[in-house]
């Protein structure tokens, strides 16, 4: 147990592992990973981190640190919940499949080939310009994040809750 506490993603790959045995269906790994890294936000601990930030492969976790604290600002908390219920296997075969698909067969393995756009169908060009929009997105919130640790002011421009608001 020691040495699981030590090696969150050793911990959070069990505990995905399991969860598919179980239920015998694949499931994502944020959960696991995010609970294995548990130490989020906590002053007093040197390994605590503000955030992470999960790469392409799920076990490529890049913990973020702590942003600074600005007055009575203690940092962002950034938290989505749709309120709706859904469809487990068919929001990740969209996430998935129907992606990979998409990028194999209509992008020629570049998700940014501009002129493949014109051949793709209503439905891939919303699903093709919603990936790119996640990946950009994602990667300024990561750069901000980033700088926001690295300087003692707040910095000027747009914030990590506005990038992804």
């Amino acid at each position: 147990a020691e040495e699981l506490q030590r090696d969150p993603i050793r911990l959070a790959t069990l505990a995905h592992r399991a969860e598919v045995l179980h239920f015998g269906n694949p499931g994502g790994t944020m959960d696991h990973v995010s609970i294995a890294y548990g130490t989020i936000n906590k002053e007093d601990d040197d390994e605590s981190c503000g955030a992470i930030r999960i790469g392409r492969d799920p076990w490529n976790v890049e913990p973020l640190p702590l942003l600074p604290s600005h007055g009575d600002d203690n940092g962002v908390w950034i938290l989505a919940d749709s309120g709706e219920p859904k469809d487990t296997m068919k929001h990740l075969k969209r996430c998935k499949h129907d992606r990979l698909q998409l990028v194999t067969d209509k992008l020629g393995g570049d998700w940014d080939c501009t002129s493949c756009a014109s051949e793709l169908t209503e439905l891939e060009q919303r699903l093709w310009h919603a990936t790119l929009v996640n990946r950009d997105t994602e990667k300024e919130a990561a750069v901000l994040w980033r700088n926001s640790v690295s300087t003692a002011a707040p910095s000027s421009g747009r914030s990590v809750g506005h990038t992804l608001a």
